[in-house]
């Protein structure tokens, strides 16, 4: 039988693609052991997640390469106090019209980084914050779903709209 480099990849990683032949052949056989034990170690280590150290010592190796760090962050879910019923409130003691405003807080999965969207009536303020740095430096702050970008040189002042904006999630990238 008639067995290629492709096969023994194949037999490892996507055996539907083989004939039952060939599956046969090659699980009976020991002709090609060495070769499926070497197919069989790499998918096991490409199934195994790198740490971020290991990624980041493995990048400095690498002179060429600049790695483009990209953060996804999710909101958090906010409790929001209730009022207290002890205090009563009087229609004729309304206080003038306040203006809303809506603050919703976004984090990542390792919680490094934190952005706060504040929105206002008319207008919008996006905070990013650090929780292992103090500032950060040449940004890119990606609104999902609208893919609105917006670049910062530092995070020493807050990005602000001119309007409010909704965000299901926000995309934080270094270059």
């Amino acid at each position: 039988m008639n067995i290629s480099e492709r096969d023994i990849f194949n037999f490892v990683f996507y055996p539907k693609n083989l004939s039952t032949e060939k599956v046969t052949y090659l699980k009976n056989s020991k002709v090609f052991d060495e070769e499926i034990d070497f197919y069989r170690s790499l998918k096991k280590s490409l199934e195994e997640e790198l740490t971020e150290d290991l990624k980041q010592k493995l990048a400095e190796k690498i002179p060429l390469y600049v790695p483009l760090k990209i953060f996804i962050l999710y909101p958090v879910k906010e409790t929001v106090k209730k009022r207290k019923n002890d205090v009563p409130i009087f229609a004729a003691d309304s206080p003038k019209e306040k203006l809303a405003v809506m603050a919703k807080t976004f984090i990542d999965e390792a919680n490094h980084y934190l952005i706060r969207l504040l929105n206002f009536k008319d207008s919008s303020k996006i905070y990013v914050f650090s929780t292992t740095e103090g500032t950060l430096k040449n940004y890119k702050v990606i609104v999902k779903p609208s893919g609105k970008v917006f670049e910062q040189i530092d995070n020493s002042s807050p990005i602000e709209l001119d309007s409010p904006i909704e965000a299901e999630s926000i995309e934080l990238q270094f270059n």
